[in-house]
């Protein structure tokens, strides 16, 4: 090849790389896929928890359409049911842990209950956010332990004298 062309020839093919690349861009752009459907939530928690869960077993015991409508309402009480329960016996959790954290925080000293108290500020925190259980209607934004060097596990207390 003569060595006049050479530059030529790389220009050109250059020139069709790119307009190759640029095309395949716009075509790209231009044919958008539709996009795919959302899969269901698989886990047992969060928006929609009792839906999944009546739709699941309905689909699997394949109910005709006189017991889904018997056993979806049934079901939707059901959960319900379980989600007053779980908000009274949660009240009374609190109320026992606020009576043993007065208990505690008379035993401390000043500098002691500061510490004591931005403690069972964060333990409330993860139970309002742990709040978000099964049956509560939505999901906590995350659950993972959150120790800190103040939270490490005391040394275990003396035995009860008898």
């Amino acid at each position: 090849m003569n060595a006049s062309r050479t530059p030529l020839v790389i220009l050109l093919l250059a020139g069709i790389f790119l307009f190759g690349g640029i095309s395949g861009w716009l075509a790209g752009r231009s044919i958008q896929l539709p996009a795919p459907e959302p899969e269901p939530p698989t886990d047992r928690r969060g928006p929609g928890m009792t839906e999944r869960h009546v739709l699941r077993l309905v689909g699997s015991l394949e109910l005709t359409d006189d017991q889904r409508a018997v056993i979806g309402p049934k079901l939707r009480s059901h959960f319900e049911e379980i989600r007053q329960v779980r908000r009274e016996s949660l009240q009374e959790v609190r109320a026992i842990m606020d009576r043993l954290g007065e208990a505690i925080r008379d035993e401390l000293n000043e500098a002691q209950q500061a510490k004591f108290d931005a403690y069972q500020e964060r333990v409330r925190q993860r139970i309002e956010e742990a709040d978000a259980g099964p049956f509560s209607g939505h999901r906590p934004p995350d659950l993972r332990p959150r120790l800190r060097p103040e939270d490490r596990r005391p040394p275990p207390l003396p035995p009860e004298e008898e």
